[in-house]
């Protein structure tokens, strides 16, 4: 039994059995990578006190620019987002959900994928339903973040105003700031709550 048997089994479709089944098989991280290697990265980056966004900040030491959500990745920002990984170093990064995976809040098993950070936007949309459930639906809320450990973004869909919280480590804040600057509109970072920054 592979620990996605229930994921596999929501998410799949007839039509496109095969190369769900595939997608799973290649890129999903199983639990137990995620609690000895991702989980204590994703410890790093974020500080996270409750089951949803506000209660997720970036770490002191990370700067922040906030741009419109509604999407894990539209295939743009996710190309711009790879712009920065060659410069971070990163070999790998990871979509993770934010909800209690024993008792998530939606009753849908929980996402947690792990790709090459080279991967392109159609292999990662090659998963059928579960690849529109993921990047295309404007619903629940995501950690992404890579290897090195020193950027994350967080994915507030299910927030008042769906926004994406982009963060970085100081050493990266000229490449993400130039790469993103033309996503960041002034009244996004209106729709935080105030004080919200840093933790």
């Amino acid at each position: 039994m592979m620990d996605y048997d229930q994921q596999l089994r929501f998410y799949v479709e007839v039509e496109t059995q095969k190369q769900t089944e595939t997608y799973f098989a290649k890129y999903w991280l199983p639990k137990s990578g995620y609690a000895q290697k991702w989980l204590p990265i994703q410890e790093a980056i974020y500080t996270i006190t409750g089951p949803n966004f506000p209660d997720v900040r970036f770490r002191k030491g990370f700067e922040i620019i906030t741009v419109r959500g509604g999407r894990v990745f539209t295939e743009e920002d996710f190309t711009l987002l790879q712009l920065c990984t060659r410069k971070t170093s990163d070999s790998y990064f990871v979509v993770v959900e934010h909800v209690d995976e024993d008792n998530p809040h939606h009753g849908e098993p929980p996402l947690r994928f792990k790709y090459p950070s080279n991967i392109s936007w159609s292999e990662l949309m090659s998963g059928g339903y579960v690849s529109q459930e993921l990047f295309e639906a404007p619903v629940k809320e995501y950690f992404v973040y890579g290897d090195s450990g020193t950027w994350g973004k967080y994915v507030a869909n299910d927030y008042l105003f769906p926004v994406d919280i982009i963060g970085f480590q100081k050493i990266h804040s000229k490449i993400f700031t130039e790469v993103f600057q033309g996503f960041v509109e002034p009244d996004v970072s209106r729709w935080l709550p105030p004080k919200y920054g840093v933790g």
